[in-house]
Protein backbone atom coordinates (compact mmCIF):
# COMPACT_ATOMS: atom_id res chain seq x y z
CA UNK A 1 0.00 0.00 0.00
CA UNK A 2 2.86 2.35 0.88
CA UNK A 3 4.56 1.64 -2.48
CA UNK A 4 1.31 2.35 -4.34
CA UNK A 5 1.00 5.74 -2.61
CA UNK A 6 4.56 6.59 -3.56
CA UNK A 7 3.89 5.72 -7.19
CA UNK A 8 0.74 7.86 -7.17
CA UNK A 9 2.61 10.80 -5.64
CA UNK A 10 5.41 10.34 -8.18
CA UNK A 11 2.91 10.39 -11.04
CA UNK A 12 1.17 13.51 -9.71
CA UNK A 13 4.46 15.38 -9.34
CA UNK A 14 5.48 14.35 -12.83
CA UNK A 15 2.13 15.42 -14.24
CA UNK A 16 2.42 18.84 -12.57
CA UNK A 17 5.93 19.23 -14.01
CA UNK A 18 4.72 18.29 -17.50
CA UNK A 19 1.87 20.81 -17.33
CA UNK A 20 4.33 23.57 -16.45
CA UNK A 21 6.27 23.08 -19.70
CA UNK A 22 5.64 25.35 -22.68
CA UNK A 23 6.71 24.19 -26.13
CA UNK A 24 7.18 27.32 -28.19
CA UNK A 25 8.31 27.54 -31.80
CA UNK A 26 11.57 29.12 -32.89
CA UNK A 27 11.69 32.63 -34.31
CA UNK A 28 13.19 32.67 -37.82
CA UNK A 29 14.67 36.18 -37.62
CA UNK A 30 17.79 35.37 -35.50
CA UNK A 31 18.46 32.36 -37.77
CA UNK A 32 18.29 34.32 -41.04
CA UNK A 33 19.96 37.58 -39.97
CA UNK A 34 23.62 36.31 -40.10
CA UNK A 35 23.29 35.43 -43.80
CA UNK A 36 22.49 39.03 -44.74
CA UNK A 37 25.65 40.38 -43.12
CA UNK A 38 27.75 37.51 -44.51
CA UNK A 39 26.55 38.05 -48.09
CA UNK A 40 27.17 41.81 -47.96
CA UNK A 41 30.60 41.25 -46.39
CA UNK A 42 31.68 38.64 -48.94
CA UNK A 43 30.57 40.76 -51.90
CA UNK A 44 32.35 43.87 -50.63
CA UNK A 45 35.56 42.04 -49.66
CA UNK A 46 35.61 40.12 -52.96
CA UNK A 47 35.21 43.29 -55.00
CA UNK A 48 37.70 45.17 -52.85
CA UNK A 49 40.33 42.46 -53.25
CA UNK A 50 39.67 42.34 -56.98
CA UNK A 51 40.31 46.08 -57.31
CA UNK A 52 43.42 45.82 -55.12
CA UNK A 53 44.84 43.04 -57.29
CA UNK A 54 44.14 45.11 -60.39
CA UNK A 55 46.10 47.93 -58.78
CA UNK A 56 49.02 45.61 -58.10
CA UNK A 57 48.98 44.47 -61.74
CA UNK A 58 48.36 47.88 -63.31
CA UNK A 59 51.00 49.95 -65.07
CA UNK A 60 49.00 53.18 -65.33
CA UNK A 61 49.20 55.44 -62.29
CA UNK A 62 45.74 56.96 -62.81
CA UNK A 63 44.23 53.46 -62.86
CA UNK A 64 46.30 52.53 -59.84
CA UNK A 65 45.07 55.41 -57.69
CA UNK A 66 41.42 54.81 -58.64
CA UNK A 67 41.64 51.08 -57.92
CA UNK A 68 43.39 51.68 -54.60
CA UNK A 69 40.71 54.13 -53.43
CA UNK A 70 37.80 51.95 -54.54
CA UNK A 71 39.38 48.74 -53.26
CA UNK A 72 40.22 50.16 -49.82
CA UNK A 73 36.70 51.54 -49.36
CA UNK A 74 35.10 48.23 -50.29
CA UNK A 75 37.43 46.34 -47.96
CA UNK A 76 36.63 48.67 -45.06
CA UNK A 77 32.89 48.28 -45.51
CA UNK A 78 33.33 44.53 -45.94
CA UNK A 79 35.17 44.28 -42.61
CA UNK A 80 32.43 46.31 -40.90
CA UNK A 81 29.81 43.95 -42.36
CA UNK A 82 31.89 41.00 -41.15
CA UNK A 83 31.72 42.46 -37.65
CA UNK A 84 27.93 42.61 -38.01
CA UNK A 85 27.97 38.95 -39.11
CA UNK A 86 30.00 38.03 -36.02
CA UNK A 87 27.55 39.75 -33.66
CA UNK A 88 24.56 38.18 -35.47
CA UNK A 89 26.08 34.70 -35.17
CA UNK A 90 26.79 35.22 -31.47
CA UNK A 91 23.10 35.98 -30.92
CA UNK A 92 21.93 33.13 -33.18
CA UNK A 93 24.30 30.56 -31.61
CA UNK A 94 23.10 31.40 -28.11
CA UNK A 95 19.46 31.40 -29.23
CA UNK A 96 19.43 28.01 -30.99
CA UNK A 97 21.54 26.26 -28.34
CA UNK A 98 19.48 27.63 -25.44
CA UNK A 99 16.17 26.68 -27.08
CA UNK A 100 17.33 23.26 -28.25
CA UNK A 101 18.87 22.21 -24.93
CA UNK A 102 15.76 23.37 -23.05
CA UNK A 103 13.43 21.66 -25.51
CA UNK A 104 15.24 18.30 -25.46
CA UNK A 105 15.12 18.18 -21.65
CA UNK A 106 11.43 19.09 -21.41
CA UNK A 107 10.48 16.92 -24.38
CA UNK A 108 12.34 13.89 -23.02
CA UNK A 109 10.64 14.23 -19.62
CA UNK A 110 7.27 14.52 -21.39
CA UNK A 111 7.89 11.41 -23.48
CA UNK A 112 9.00 9.57 -20.35
CA UNK A 113 5.68 10.47 -18.76
CA UNK A 114 3.60 9.54 -21.84
CA UNK A 115 5.25 6.07 -21.98
CA UNK A 116 4.28 5.23 -18.44
CA UNK A 117 6.93 6.81 -16.29
CA UNK A 118 9.16 4.12 -14.90
CA UNK A 119 8.62 1.59 -17.70
CA UNK A 120 11.74 0.33 -19.46
CA UNK A 121 10.80 1.90 -22.80
CA UNK A 122 10.10 5.30 -21.29
CA UNK A 123 13.35 5.22 -19.33
CA UNK A 124 15.39 4.25 -22.40
CA UNK A 125 13.93 7.07 -24.50
CA UNK A 126 14.55 9.52 -21.67
CA UNK A 127 18.21 8.51 -21.32
CA UNK A 128 18.75 8.71 -25.10
CA UNK A 129 17.36 12.24 -25.20
CA UNK A 130 19.45 13.34 -22.25
CA UNK A 131 22.54 11.97 -24.01
CA UNK A 132 21.64 13.97 -27.14
CA UNK A 133 21.29 17.11 -25.01
CA UNK A 134 24.68 16.51 -23.40
CA UNK A 135 26.32 16.42 -26.86
CA UNK A 136 25.31 20.04 -27.52
CA UNK A 137 27.65 22.89 -26.52
CA UNK A 138 26.46 25.25 -23.80
CA UNK A 139 24.82 28.45 -25.13
CA UNK A 140 27.60 30.63 -23.66
CA UNK A 141 30.21 28.36 -25.29
CA UNK A 142 28.56 28.82 -28.68
CA UNK A 143 28.44 32.57 -28.18
CA UNK A 144 32.14 32.78 -27.24
CA UNK A 145 33.22 30.54 -30.11
CA UNK A 146 31.35 32.74 -32.58
CA UNK A 147 33.16 35.76 -31.19
CA UNK A 148 36.61 34.12 -31.28
CA UNK A 149 36.18 32.71 -34.81
CA UNK A 150 34.45 35.76 -36.34
CA UNK A 151 31.28 33.70 -36.79
CA UNK A 152 32.78 30.65 -38.53
CA UNK A 153 31.90 28.34 -35.64
CA UNK A 154 28.23 29.17 -36.25
CA UNK A 155 28.30 26.83 -39.26
CA UNK A 156 29.37 23.98 -36.98
CA UNK A 157 26.72 24.95 -34.43
CA UNK A 158 24.05 24.79 -37.15
CA UNK A 159 25.25 21.33 -38.19
CA UNK A 160 25.33 19.94 -34.65
CA UNK A 161 21.98 21.45 -33.65
CA UNK A 162 20.10 20.38 -36.79
CA UNK A 163 21.55 16.87 -36.60
CA UNK A 164 20.57 16.64 -32.92
CA UNK A 165 17.06 18.01 -33.49
CA UNK A 166 16.44 15.56 -36.32
CA UNK A 167 17.67 12.59 -34.31
CA UNK A 168 15.56 13.71 -31.35
CA UNK A 169 12.49 14.16 -33.58
CA UNK A 170 12.95 10.73 -35.18
CA UNK A 171 13.28 9.12 -31.75
CA UNK A 172 10.04 10.66 -30.47
CA UNK A 173 8.14 9.97 -33.70
CA UNK A 174 9.05 6.29 -33.53
CA UNK A 175 8.18 6.16 -29.83
CA UNK A 176 4.91 8.09 -29.76
CA UNK A 177 3.61 7.80 -33.34
CA UNK A 178 5.22 4.53 -34.45
CA UNK A 179 5.97 6.30 -37.74
CA UNK A 180 8.92 8.36 -38.94
CA UNK A 181 8.46 11.75 -40.63
CA UNK A 182 11.75 13.61 -40.22
CA UNK A 183 14.72 12.93 -42.51
CA UNK A 184 18.26 12.42 -41.25
CA UNK A 185 21.08 14.91 -41.66
CA UNK A 186 24.57 13.51 -42.23
CA UNK A 187 28.06 14.81 -42.94
CA UNK A 188 27.71 14.51 -46.74
CA UNK A 189 24.60 16.69 -46.59
CA UNK A 190 26.52 19.21 -44.50
CA UNK A 191 29.34 19.27 -47.07
CA UNK A 192 26.75 19.98 -49.79
CA UNK A 193 25.37 22.78 -47.62
CA UNK A 194 28.86 24.28 -47.21
CA UNK A 195 29.50 24.11 -50.95
CA UNK A 196 26.22 25.91 -51.67
CA UNK A 197 27.09 28.42 -48.95
CA UNK A 198 30.41 29.28 -50.61
CA UNK A 199 28.96 29.31 -54.13
CA UNK A 200 26.27 31.79 -53.13
CA UNK A 201 28.75 33.92 -51.14
CA UNK A 202 26.85 33.35 -47.91
CA UNK A 203 23.24 33.92 -48.94
CA UNK A 204 22.48 30.17 -48.69
CA UNK A 205 23.06 30.50 -44.95
CA UNK A 206 19.58 32.04 -44.78
CA UNK A 207 18.07 28.79 -46.02
CA UNK A 208 20.19 26.72 -43.60
CA UNK A 209 18.86 28.78 -40.69
CA UNK A 210 15.30 28.69 -42.02
CA UNK A 211 15.47 24.91 -42.50
CA UNK A 212 16.67 24.35 -38.95
CA UNK A 213 13.81 26.46 -37.60
CA UNK A 214 11.33 24.66 -39.85
CA UNK A 215 12.42 21.20 -38.65
CA UNK A 216 12.22 22.36 -35.03
CA UNK A 217 8.79 23.97 -35.43
CA UNK A 218 7.34 20.99 -37.32
CA UNK A 219 8.49 18.73 -34.50
CA UNK A 220 6.89 20.99 -31.87
CA UNK A 221 3.64 21.09 -33.82
CA UNK A 222 3.54 17.34 -34.51
CA UNK A 223 4.61 15.98 -31.11
CA UNK A 224 3.64 18.77 -28.71
CA UNK A 225 0.70 20.38 -30.50
CA UNK A 226 -1.77 18.88 -27.98
CA UNK A 227 0.39 19.50 -24.91
CA UNK A 228 -0.04 18.47 -22.11
CA UNK A 229 -1.86 15.60 -23.86
CA UNK A 230 -0.01 13.03 -26.01
CA UNK A 231 0.03 13.56 -29.79
CA UNK A 232 -3.11 12.15 -31.37
CA UNK A 233 -2.64 12.93 -35.06
CA UNK A 234 -0.52 10.47 -37.05
CA UNK A 235 1.37 11.79 -40.07
CA UNK A 236 0.23 11.01 -43.60
CA UNK A 237 3.76 10.36 -44.93
CA UNK A 238 6.59 8.18 -43.72
CA UNK A 239 9.76 10.15 -44.50
CA UNK A 240 10.17 13.87 -45.13
CA UNK A 241 11.42 14.84 -48.60
CA UNK A 242 13.60 17.70 -47.36
CA UNK A 243 16.92 18.29 -49.13
CA UNK A 244 19.28 16.96 -46.43
CA UNK A 245 17.26 13.78 -45.86
CA UNK A 246 18.24 10.18 -46.52
CA UNK A 247 16.83 10.31 -50.06
CA UNK A 248 19.84 12.34 -51.31
CA UNK A 249 22.57 10.14 -49.89
CA UNK A 250 22.74 7.89 -52.96
CA UNK A 251 22.84 10.89 -55.32
CA UNK A 252 25.45 12.87 -53.38
CA UNK A 253 28.23 12.23 -55.97
CA UNK A 254 26.10 13.57 -58.83
CA UNK A 255 25.05 16.59 -56.77
CA UNK A 256 28.64 17.40 -55.80
CA UNK A 257 29.97 17.11 -59.36
CA UNK A 258 27.14 19.33 -60.61
CA UNK A 259 27.96 21.91 -57.95
CA UNK A 260 31.63 21.84 -58.98
CA UNK A 261 30.74 22.63 -62.59
CA UNK A 262 28.28 25.36 -61.59
CA UNK A 263 30.85 26.83 -59.19
CA UNK A 264 33.56 26.98 -61.86
CA UNK A 265 31.17 28.76 -64.25
CA UNK A 266 30.06 31.28 -61.62
CA UNK A 267 33.65 31.91 -60.55
CA UNK A 268 34.68 32.69 -64.13
CA UNK A 269 31.80 35.12 -64.52
CA UNK A 270 32.35 36.95 -61.22
CA UNK A 271 36.13 37.23 -61.67
CA UNK A 272 35.56 38.68 -65.15
CA UNK A 273 33.44 41.44 -63.59
CA UNK A 274 36.07 42.29 -60.99
CA UNK A 275 34.98 40.17 -58.01
CA UNK A 276 37.80 38.17 -56.41
CA UNK A 277 35.34 35.29 -55.99
CA UNK A 278 37.94 32.56 -55.41
CA UNK A 279 37.96 33.84 -51.84
CA UNK A 280 34.79 31.82 -51.30
CA UNK A 281 34.77 29.50 -54.30
CA UNK A 282 38.11 27.74 -53.67
CA UNK A 283 36.92 26.19 -50.36
CA UNK A 284 33.91 24.74 -52.17
CA UNK A 285 36.16 23.13 -54.79
CA UNK A 286 38.29 21.51 -52.10
CA UNK A 287 35.28 20.27 -50.15
CA UNK A 288 33.80 18.70 -53.29
CA UNK A 289 37.02 16.92 -54.24
CA UNK A 290 37.52 15.71 -50.67
CA UNK A 291 33.93 14.54 -50.16
CA UNK A 292 33.19 12.73 -53.41
CA UNK A 293 35.56 9.81 -52.79
CA UNK A 294 34.22 9.23 -49.28
CA UNK A 295 30.62 9.31 -50.55
CA UNK A 296 31.37 6.51 -53.07
CA UNK A 297 31.28 3.61 -50.63
CA UNK A 298 31.19 0.56 -52.91
CA UNK A 299 33.44 1.64 -55.78
CA UNK A 300 36.96 0.46 -56.59
CA UNK A 301 40.10 2.45 -55.85
CA UNK A 302 40.90 2.75 -59.56
CA UNK A 303 37.50 4.28 -60.35
CA UNK A 304 37.87 6.72 -57.47
CA UNK A 305 41.37 7.65 -58.63
CA UNK A 306 40.27 8.26 -62.24
CA UNK A 307 37.21 10.27 -61.20
CA UNK A 308 39.29 12.43 -58.85
CA UNK A 309 41.92 12.98 -61.53
CA UNK A 310 39.23 14.07 -64.01
CA UNK A 311 37.77 16.48 -61.44
CA UNK A 312 41.20 17.97 -60.74
CA UNK A 313 41.79 18.52 -64.47
CA UNK A 314 38.31 20.03 -64.80
CA UNK A 315 39.12 22.42 -61.98
CA UNK A 316 42.49 23.43 -63.40
CA UNK A 317 40.98 24.04 -66.87
CA UNK A 318 38.26 26.19 -65.32
CA UNK A 319 40.83 28.14 -63.33
CA UNK A 320 42.92 28.65 -66.46
CA UNK A 321 39.90 30.16 -68.20
CA UNK A 322 39.31 32.40 -65.17
CA UNK A 323 42.91 33.61 -65.23
CA UNK A 324 42.76 34.13 -69.00
CA UNK A 325 39.56 36.21 -69.01
CA UNK A 326 40.54 38.22 -65.93
CA UNK A 327 44.31 38.36 -66.48
CA UNK A 328 44.43 42.04 -65.50
CA UNK A 329 43.30 40.96 -62.02
CA UNK A 330 45.60 37.97 -61.69
CA UNK A 331 48.73 39.22 -63.44
CA UNK A 332 50.10 40.08 -60.00
CA UNK A 333 50.05 36.38 -59.14
CA UNK A 334 52.26 35.59 -62.14
CA UNK A 335 54.79 38.27 -61.21
CA UNK A 336 54.84 37.17 -57.56
CA UNK A 337 55.46 33.58 -58.59
CA UNK A 338 58.33 34.59 -60.87
CA UNK A 339 59.89 36.67 -58.09
CA UNK A 340 59.57 33.77 -55.62
CA UNK A 341 61.26 31.39 -58.06
CA UNK A 342 64.16 33.82 -58.52
CA UNK A 343 64.58 34.37 -54.77
CA UNK A 344 64.83 30.68 -53.86
CA UNK A 345 67.08 29.90 -56.80
CA UNK A 346 64.87 27.20 -58.31
CA UNK A 347 66.51 25.78 -61.45
CA UNK A 348 70.12 26.32 -60.43
CA UNK A 349 70.57 23.09 -58.48
CA UNK A 350 68.39 20.10 -59.57
CA UNK A 351 68.50 18.40 -56.16
CA UNK A 352 67.64 21.62 -54.30
CA UNK A 353 64.86 22.34 -56.80
CA UNK A 354 63.41 18.82 -56.39
CA UNK A 355 63.43 19.11 -52.59
CA UNK A 356 61.82 22.56 -52.73
CA UNK A 357 59.06 21.43 -55.11
CA UNK A 358 58.43 18.18 -53.20
CA UNK A 359 58.20 19.93 -49.81
CA UNK A 360 55.83 22.57 -51.17
CA UNK A 361 53.57 20.00 -52.89
CA UNK A 362 53.62 17.66 -49.89
CA UNK A 363 52.41 20.42 -47.56
CA UNK A 364 49.52 21.05 -49.95
CA UNK A 365 48.57 17.43 -50.58
CA UNK A 366 49.24 15.49 -47.37
CA UNK A 367 46.11 16.81 -45.56
CA UNK A 368 44.12 15.12 -48.37
CA UNK A 369 44.26 11.87 -46.38
CA UNK A 370 41.68 13.40 -44.00
CA UNK A 371 38.15 12.36 -45.09
CA UNK A 372 35.70 14.98 -46.41
CA UNK A 373 37.77 18.14 -45.82
CA UNK A 374 41.20 16.86 -46.89
CA UNK A 375 40.96 18.27 -50.39
CA UNK A 376 40.77 21.91 -49.27
CA UNK A 377 44.47 22.70 -49.78
CA UNK A 378 44.65 20.72 -53.02
CA UNK A 379 41.70 22.69 -54.35
CA UNK A 380 43.56 25.87 -53.40
CA UNK A 381 46.83 24.74 -55.02
CA UNK A 382 45.23 23.51 -58.24
CA UNK A 383 43.14 26.69 -58.58
CA UNK A 384 46.19 28.89 -58.11
CA UNK A 385 48.14 26.88 -60.68
CA UNK A 386 45.33 27.29 -63.22
CA UNK A 387 45.01 31.01 -62.51
CA UNK A 388 48.77 31.41 -62.91
CA UNK A 389 48.84 29.68 -66.31
CA UNK A 390 45.76 31.58 -67.49
CA UNK A 391 47.18 34.93 -66.36
CA UNK A 392 50.49 34.24 -68.14
CA UNK A 393 48.66 33.37 -71.37
CA UNK A 394 46.32 36.35 -71.03
CA UNK A 395 49.26 38.72 -70.54
CA UNK A 396 50.83 37.43 -73.76
CA UNK A 397 53.86 35.88 -72.05
CA UNK A 398 52.92 32.45 -73.45
CA UNK A 399 50.51 31.35 -76.14
CA UNK A 400 47.49 29.18 -75.37
CA UNK A 401 49.03 25.98 -76.78
CA UNK A 402 52.07 26.35 -74.53
CA UNK A 403 49.80 26.86 -71.54
CA UNK A 404 47.81 23.70 -72.33
CA UNK A 405 50.97 21.65 -72.90
CA UNK A 406 52.08 22.38 -69.33
CA UNK A 407 49.19 20.22 -68.09
CA UNK A 408 50.40 17.14 -69.97
CA UNK A 409 54.08 17.41 -69.12
CA UNK A 410 55.29 14.18 -67.40
CA UNK A 411 55.78 15.94 -64.06
CA UNK A 412 52.29 17.50 -64.26
CA UNK A 413 50.66 14.11 -64.89
CA UNK A 414 52.63 12.58 -62.01
CA UNK A 415 51.88 15.42 -59.61
CA UNK A 416 48.15 15.52 -60.29
CA UNK A 417 48.03 11.70 -60.13
CA UNK A 418 49.72 11.84 -56.72
CA UNK A 419 47.05 14.28 -55.52
CA UNK A 420 44.34 11.88 -56.72
CA UNK A 421 45.95 8.89 -54.99
CA UNK A 422 46.23 10.75 -51.68
CA UNK A 423 42.61 11.92 -51.86
CA UNK A 424 41.52 8.34 -52.61
CA UNK A 425 43.37 7.14 -49.50
CA UNK A 426 41.00 9.16 -47.28
CA UNK A 427 38.25 6.68 -48.11
CA UNK A 428 40.12 3.95 -46.19
CA UNK A 429 41.36 5.92 -43.16
CA UNK A 430 38.80 4.41 -40.78
CA UNK A 431 37.81 1.28 -42.72
CA UNK A 432 40.93 -0.42 -44.10
CA UNK A 433 44.29 0.47 -42.57
CA UNK A 434 46.28 -1.62 -45.06
CA UNK A 435 44.76 0.06 -48.13
CA UNK A 436 45.08 3.46 -46.49
CA UNK A 437 48.83 3.01 -45.91
CA UNK A 438 49.40 1.62 -49.41
CA UNK A 439 47.63 4.56 -51.05
CA UNK A 440 49.31 7.14 -48.82
CA UNK A 441 52.85 5.81 -49.31
CA UNK A 442 52.27 5.39 -53.05
CA UNK A 443 50.98 8.94 -53.34
CA UNK A 444 54.01 10.37 -51.51
CA UNK A 445 56.45 8.39 -53.68
CA UNK A 446 54.72 9.50 -56.90
CA UNK A 447 54.79 13.09 -55.60
CA UNK A 448 58.56 12.85 -55.01
CA UNK A 449 59.06 11.37 -58.47
CA UNK A 450 57.05 14.25 -59.95
CA UNK A 451 59.26 16.79 -58.16
CA UNK A 452 62.42 15.07 -59.42
CA UNK A 453 61.16 14.97 -63.01
CA UNK A 454 60.08 18.61 -62.82
CA UNK A 455 63.49 19.68 -61.48
CA UNK A 456 65.29 17.87 -64.32
CA UNK A 457 62.86 19.39 -66.84
CA UNK A 458 63.61 22.90 -65.52
CA UNK A 459 67.37 22.29 -65.83
CA UNK A 460 67.03 20.96 -69.38
CA UNK A 461 64.88 23.90 -70.49
CA UNK A 462 67.21 26.56 -69.05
Amino acid sequence: MEQSEKNTLHEQMLKSLIESFEFNKMNYVPLILPSIFLFISMMLISYGLGQTLKFLGSKLEEDMSLNVLLGSQMLQWGIISLLGFTIATMIASYYVLENTRKHIYESSVTTYYFKGGSTAEGLIQYLRSIYARASLPAPVTGLLLSFLTSGLSYLVVLYIVEKTIREHAILEENTLLESRVTGKYGLISFIIDLVLLFLTMGIYLAYMGYRLGKVYNKHVELIHGNHPLPPSKKPDVNVSKEFPGDLFREKSTTILISLLLVGIALNIMLCYFGFYSILTYVPSYGLIIGAITVSRRNTSSMRDFLLTLCLIYTLIFGSMLTGLLAHDTFSYIARSFQKQVEEVGVGRDPWFTARYIFTNNLLISLPAIIPYIGGLLIGYGVTNAGLLIGAIVGAGLRNLLEGLLILVYPHSLLELSAYSILITSSKYLFSNTRKFLIHTITGILVLFLAALVEALTIVLLR
